[in-house]
């Protein structure tokens, strides 16, 4: 059945509770202005009985109607509804010719009981307008009777009063038809704004993200399908009116609403851990208020972040893992050089530990002999203590590592205890500008240390295979209320600069790299407040760590 039967058929049911009750009122009337007349006694006792009985089981298959029973059941309702309201309006129509008849024309009982014709006229009008052929029937029925016998009367009066029956008829059925074409104008835009709401409705449904808006009261007006599938056991229609949160007001996102339903805002986003299926999980919620004649509207969308959270913090944890992989890969590499470094100092050790026993069993050590290669061993034995000490601090985990303010030049001296032997036992040449020990940054000196030792890890595989002179060139710039600590390299390899810092860009061999050095670099320089930038200079490779002047790092740090 379609939506225009059914509504046909909800009004013509709704209007037998509500218009028939009215009968009772005009048998009532009729007996009150009907004069006592023993021959039409009988007629009119008749008529009630009849009558009231009609009206009694229109209202009762009212009340029994609904739009759940099945097209038959529901076809035999509307059949047996609109024989006894064709019944009773002949029942009604021949009252009024028997008033005349025996009460005689136009007297009291006659003229009052037409006062009640036209009401029920009227009263089927009101709903009968839905089937304007079964409207017309029982005008016929109501009217036809007097009209057949007002002409019989055959006086001017009957004859004119039969003519504006007559009349009447036209005019009443204009009405009906007019109201039967507002009605059909009012279901097809119901038809459509119904098909225009289930149009987004599965738009909504399609959206795969959880989706709900609740009325000023905090009760749900609707659902899209995927919100619907988190309240198990729970229809969408059973949500409607149903209160949100009812049956946790504590939980975080109820707690939230309400906030935002109280605050000026008209739109609130946020990350809250909603529990679905019995499981809590992390959403990204988006509020938004629309203001409506009935009150506020809150319009809710929560997308599950769940899995891309613990993503992140997989990805985050990875990264620390990379951060201090691609360190231990730089001490690797430079893990040769540390062994010189260390080597040479105990060489020296074990040298004058020789000779001072060497003279001691000769009788030639003499205080100034001792003394002299004594300071030898300790001073050799401090370096490394050094080594090791900037080793030991070099693989710390930086997260628990404050920032201080540094002098740059300690931390090249650091950094170059890995390295300096390497570059002699393979020929590089190490050219150092002097840097004055006042010029300071604010840094995590152990971060410092792994971006220039990077840097000097990759200028050392860019040239160490090269013939011919090989240097590595260290040295401080000025920009822009910038320091930059240059390294530059005379290596013939071509590198992309667009992509050097793209994590897994390498220009080594397959197994000789990680490809993450630079881009742990570059991370580790926006933390500082600075960038790298690579380039060709004068056919050399320069790798500029761009650093913030201490002066200034410190005034944004205490800004932020």
């Amino acid at each position: 059945m379609n939506y225009s039967q059914q509504y046909t058929n909800e009004v013509i049911f709704k209007a037998a509770k509500t218009n028939f009750g009215g009968n009772f009122l005009i048998v009532l009337g009729i007996w009150l202005i009907t004069p006592k007349n023993p021959d039409f006694q009988n007629i009119l006792i008749l008529f009630s009985v009849v009558f009231s009985s009609l009206s009694l089981t229109v209202i009762a298959l009212g009340i029994k109607y609904n739009s759940e029973l099945t097209a038959t059941v529901q076809k035999k309702y509307l059949n047996s509804y609109l024989i006894l309201i064709a019944i009773s309006s002949l029942c009604l129509g021949s009252i009024l010719v028997l008033e005349g008849v025996f009460q005689g024309f136009l007297s009291v009982g006659h003229l009052g009981t037409w006062v009640f014709v036209v009401a029920s006229t009227e009263a089927l009008a009101s709903f009968l307008y839905h089937r304007p052929k079964m409207f017309f029937l029982n005008f016929v029925l109501i009217n036809g009777p007097s009209v057949v016998w007002l002409f019989s009367l055959n006086t001017t009066t009957s004859n004119v009063l039969a003519l504006i029956l007559l009349g009447y008829g036209p005019m009443i059925g204009m009405r009906v038809m007019e109201l039967k074409k507002l009605k059909e104008t009012m279901v097809t835009l119901y038809e459509k704004t119904k098909s225009r709401e289930g149009h987004l409705q599965t738009f909504l449904d399609l959206i795969p993200a959880k989706i709900t808006w609740l009325n000023s009261d905090l009760k749900y007006i609707g659902t899209n399908k995927l919100f619907k599938k988190t309240k198990v056991g729970i229809e969408k229609e059973g949500l409607l009116g149903v209160k949100f949160g009812a049956k946790h007001p504590e939980a975080p996102i109820t707690k939230e609403i309400q906030r935002f339903l109280q605050s000026p805002s008209r739109s609130h986003s946020c990350e809250l851990q909603v529990e679905v299926l019995g499981e809590p999980r992390w959403h990204l919620c988006e509020f938004s208020k629309q203001k409506f004649e009935s009150g506020d509207e809150i319009f809710i969308i929560s997308i599950d972040i769940d899995n891309n959270r613990k993503l992140q913090n997989e990805l985050e944890t990875q990264r620390g893992i990379n951060e201090q992989a691609s360190k231990f890969a730089s001490l690797g590499e430079m893990a040769a050089g540390i062994a010189h470094e260390i080597n040479n100092p105990l060489t020296i050790i074990q040298g004058n530990s020789q000779l001072i026993k060497c003279l001691h069993e000769k009788d030639k050590l003499t205080d100034v002999l001792l003394t002299k290669n004594l300071n030898k061993i300790i001073d050799t034995s401090k370096r490394i203590v050094n080594i090791i000490k900037g080793m030991k601090d070099f693989s710390r985990n930086n997260s628990e590592v404050e920032f201080v303010t540094e002098s740059l030049q300690s931390i090249i001296d650091e950094t170059l205890l890995f390295c300096t032997e390497k570059f002699k036992v393979n020929n590089i040449l190490l050219k150092l500008q002097p840097i004055d020990e006042n010029i300071l940054c604010l840094c995590k000196p152990q971060q410092l240390n792994q971006v220039l030792l990077n840097l000097l890890n990759n200028s050392f595989d860019a040239i160490v295979e090269d013939p011919g002179v090989k240097i590595i060139s260290i040295y401080l710039e000025f920009d822009k209320g910038m320091q930059v600590l240059c390294v530059a390299d005379t290596g013939k390899t071509e590198v992309d600069f667009e992509k050097a810092f793209t994590p897994y860009y390498t220009t080594k061999a397959p197994g000789d790299g990680t490809g993450i050095g630079l881009s742990i670099s570059q991370k580790i320089s926006h933390a500082h407040g600075g960038f790298i930038k690579a380039a060709k200079e004068d056919g050399k490779t320069v790798f500029k760590l761009h650093l913030p002047l201490v002066e200034d790092h410190i005034m944004k740090k205490a800004g932020a």
